[in-house]
């Protein structure tokens, strides 16, 4: 058919999209968890669970875009080669990407998420976010004070999901692993976007 086709447009179109969606959402989803770590510990669950579930979208982006790449070479009668070194690279590049996500990345993103949405039932988070009387009266903590009755107290900071996760053990270096895991998919994606533009050895 070759590359000026309507079916290669089209394919290439979608191509385009998935890139869109996949990349993005991995650029993106950094700057959620950051967010959702810095938030208080009863906000943090929400945060986690939308990082999650869009997460989630941008890694069938990525699926998509190794499909349509497929196609596009297939179509593209020998203006693109399987065996040229920019598109072989760009395979090892697309692998490695997911490989980070499948054994770095999302076992992190589910254990923050488990462990965000823990956060929000802890009597310590419910106390610290909206004071004593409130835990009290949804059954958390203990008994109302003289203060909790309506004594002016000087007012708490709410417990941030960082540091509420700080104390919680067999956790360590779970914050480290998703921010390496990320930056390193990131990098990778920098990389395909030079392959791609430049198409070296083409």
């Amino acid at each position: 058919m070759g590359t000026g086709s309507v079916l290669y447009r089209i394919i290439l179109v979608g191509h385009l999209i998935a890139a869109v969606v996949g990349f993005g959402g991995l650029i993106t989803h950094g700057l959620y968890h950051a967010r959702a770590v810095r938030a208080s510990a009863n906000e943090a669950g929400p945060l986690m669970r939308a990082t999650v579930a869009v997460s989630q979208i941008a890694h069938y982006g990525l699926y998509a875009l190794l499909a349509f790449g497929v196609v596009l070479i297939s179509l593209s009668d020998d203006a693109w080669s399987f065996a040229a070194p920019w598109v072989s690279a760009s395979f090892v590049v697309w692998f490695l990407i997911v490989g980070l996500l499948h054994g770095l990345v999302r076992p992190a993103q589910r254990r923050l998420q488990e462990l965000a949405t823990r956060a929000e039932n802890d009597p310590i988070v419910v106390e610290s976010c909206w004071g004593p009387a409130l835990a009290a009266e949804e059954g958390h903590g203990g008994p109302m004070t003289e203060d909790d009755l309506g004594v002016e107290t000087s007012p708490k900071q709410a417990l941030s999901f960082e540091q509420w996760l700080s104390g919680q053990s067999g956790n360590e270096g779970l914050l480290g692993r998703l921010a390496m895991g990320e930056l390193a998919t990131q990098l990778l994606f920098v990389v395909a976007l030079v392959l791609m533009v430049w198409k070296p050895g083409n």
